[in-house]
């Protein structure tokens, strides 16, 4: 029995607590954040160039609100550009992008009308820049008015081949269903970066919506790549260089909040997850401390929460057929747990935050296991909707 139990309920439950207690706990992420120190004084000639890299296809909806915020950063004008693609759109995207370019002189714009993907856009966009930084964001994505210097000074100050910004959930009043679960995730991810950054100089996840990479370090992305973004992330670390995350580095998403468009977007993740953990695997036992045991944590671990979950049931439910009263009544508390927030209670705020959690963590397990086998696709991208200003 204390065989059962040590494998079909502990064992578990530890590969559940790892990745969202007790590695953000030795880290000191539920604690204060301490203060940042401020950044050394440079003239507007020191700092560097810096290329904005941005893929679009059909973000009519959303893209004069970036290109606005971008354009007008508190950074020197003579050293910020932006390189836009627009991926075969077949709504406004082009006519908009080429009017930025034609009164700011600003921005360049490349039009393909063959559908390329992402990874294949962002590839061509990088490798007609001169500029000494790329700096890789979405359409959705609005930039506070500093973001720009922040992230280049965290660069130069703390000699990092990448930097990651924070990026905020755009809230108001009008946004319902996921919206706030998802914020409240997102805000649990920056206190986890934040830690690492600190910790380890090797932040493992860093937002593809707002990441400034040396262009020197950046590396061609592989055809059929889900997830850019950590792709060029987990590559800069296994080659040696140091991926920090700036909180004063703030930008806005504006999240879908219709639950089955979330579903798919993590579904699509899922399969991204599946191509990292080939290339990257190795670097467990290649590099165990402190960067494999950061990816084991913070990401490996967390894309089997579905299983491990499923794992705690059967062994919850094993112990209880054996006899023991302790794992009927934590069995039957869990099944309630889970049934009312799947069902007639889903959606007052306490069980819709367990549904997403359940939900989401589903969808990265089918992506996970449905992606062995299929032929890689161009990713579409939510249908935006026009962004507020962020309370």
């Amino acid at each position: 029995m204390s065989l059962w139990l040590a494998f079909g309920v502990l064992l578990p439950l530890l590969l559940l607590l790892q990745p969202y207690v007790l590695y953000p706990w030795s880290l000191g992420a539920f604690g204060r954040s301490p203060a940042q120190p401020p950044f050394q004084a440079r003239s507007e000639s020191e700092w560097p160039a810096v290329e904005v890299v941005l893929s679009a296809r059909n973000e009519e909806a959303v893209l004069d609100e970036t290109l606005k915020s971008l354009l007008e950063n508190d950074y020197p004008a003579e050293k910020l550009r932006i390189r836009l693609g627009s991926d075969a759109s077949t709504d406004h995207t082009v006519p908009l992008a080429e009017h930025w370019a034609s009164t700011t002189g600003r921005v360049k714009v490349l039009s393909s009308k063959e559908r390329l993907g992402k990874a294949e856009m962002l590839n061509r966009l990088a490798a007609e820049s001169q500029a000494d930084w790329l700096l890789f964001t979405d359409a959705n994505i609005r930039f506070d008015p500093l973001c720009i210097r922040h992230l280049v000074g965290c660069a130069l100050d703390r000699d990092a081949t990448a930097v990651g910004g924070r990026i905020a959930d755009a809230l108001d009043a009008s946004q319902k269903g996921i919206a706030l679960d998802e914020a409240r995730y997102l805000a649990f991810e920056n206190r986890l970066r934040e830690s690492e950054s600190r910790r380890w100089g090797a932040v493992i996840g860093v937002e593809g919506g707002c990441l400034l990479i040396k262009r020197s370090a950046f590396r061609p992305i592989p055809p059929g790549t889900a997830v850019d973004d950590f792709y060029q992330n987990m590559h800069i670390i296994e080659a040696g260089g140091k991926v920090l995350f700036e909180p004063r580095a703030l930008v806005w998403e504006r999240d879908a909040a219709d639950e089955a468009v979330e579903y798919r977007r993590k579904r699509r993740i899922g399969l991204g997850n599946r191509q990292n953990l080939v290339r990257f695997g190795a670097l467990l036992w290649t590099r165990p401390f402190p960067v494999g045991y950061a990816l084991l944590s913070h990401k490996f671990l967390r894309w089997g929460t579905a299983v491990w979950m499923a794992w705690l049931g059967l062994g919850l439910l094993g112990w209880a057929w054996n006899g023991s009263a302790l794992a009927s009544a934590l069995f039957v508390m869990g099944f309630c747990l889970v049934g009312l927030s799947l069902g007639p209670l889903r959606r007052r705020v306490f069980f819709r935050s367990i549904r997403h959690f359940i939900l989401m963590n589903l969808a990265l397990t089918e992506g996970l296991i449905l992606s062995y086998g299929s032929r890689p696709h161009h990713w579409e991208p939510t249908r935006r909707e026009k962004p507020t200003q962020p309370h």
